[in-house]
């Protein structure tokens, strides 16, 4: 832009130099930002709607235990790790990309208190629950729920399924929660005796989910920093870590 700005003006011995671009940077306090999608198309008006009545609102009807959040994220779980510390001597080595993912739902209320993830994948019956001897259909006993569509994706079909099991919790202990979510298609289905929907304002979700102020990151780190771990603990079994990623299964 520089550039066709010097030739508007007729300049002929312009050069758009990276020192000029450094030099004009530090000149006028200009810095480099990376633009996120949904938080820098954030509306505004919407989210001081949200945080001034909205929320209010609930957390006048609703104490604090009974106050939900449910959220997704997309975990791929045989990615690599895209950072190594180096000797002088070493060469990193770069890695596929590794892009199977699957979709986990987290839920919990303002005090901590949680429910059993959901995981949505594509496999019937994953091989690392034969190993285990899990079948999908009994996945609670180990605490989680399982279930599966052939694009790993939440639908409004198993966010129902969802509810309907955590409506069960809430009924025998007498409880009726405050369910916060986003506007997602799959979300918007009936409401279930024990629990009321309440769907964050669109465009701005990055800026009022509860699960996005660390939550969803601290979970992806701990995937991630146990699966190193077991990584290093079985160095000796594969030949790269690549080899070992491609035994991972769901």
């Amino acid at each position: 832009m520089a550039v066709l700005f010097a030739e508007s003006e007729e300049i002929s011995e312009f050069r758009a130099s990276k020192g000029w671009l450094r030099r004009f940077c530090k000149r006028h306090g200009y810095n480099t930002k990376i633009l996120h999608g949904e938080g820098s198309s954030a509306d505004v008006s919407a989210l001081e709607k949200w945080y001034n009545d909205d929320l209010p609102n609930i957390l006048l009807e609703f104490d604090l235990k009974d106050i939900w959040n449910a959220d997704e994220l997309g975990l791929l779980y045989r990615q690599f790790p895209n950072k190594s510390l180096v000797g002088e001597e070493g060469t990193p080595k770069g890695v596929k990309l590794k892009k199977e993912r699957i979709t986990v739902l987290l839920t919990g209320n303002a005090l901590g208190e949680r429910f059993p993830v959901w995981l949505v994948g594509k496999s019937v019956q994953p091989r690392a629950f034969t190993k285990a001897g899990v079948s999908r259909r009994d996945t609670i006993k180990h605490i989680f729920y399982y279930r599966l569509n052939s694009t790993s994706w939440m639908t409004g079909k198993i966010f129902s399924e969802f509810l309907e099991e955590l409506n069960k919790k809430m009924i025998s202990q007498e409880r009726r929660i405050a369910l916060i979510v986003d506007k997602f298609s799959g979300h918007k289905v009936n409401e279930t005796s024990n629990i009321r929907l309440f769907f964050l304002p669109p465009n701005c979700t990055s800026k009022a989910k509860p699960f996005d102020a660390g939550i969803i990151k601290s979970f992806k780190d701990h995937f991630r920093r146990r699966m190193c771990h077991d990584v290093y603990a079985k160095r000796e079994s594969f030949k790269t870590a690549e080899g070992y990623f491609k035994g991972v299964t769901v």
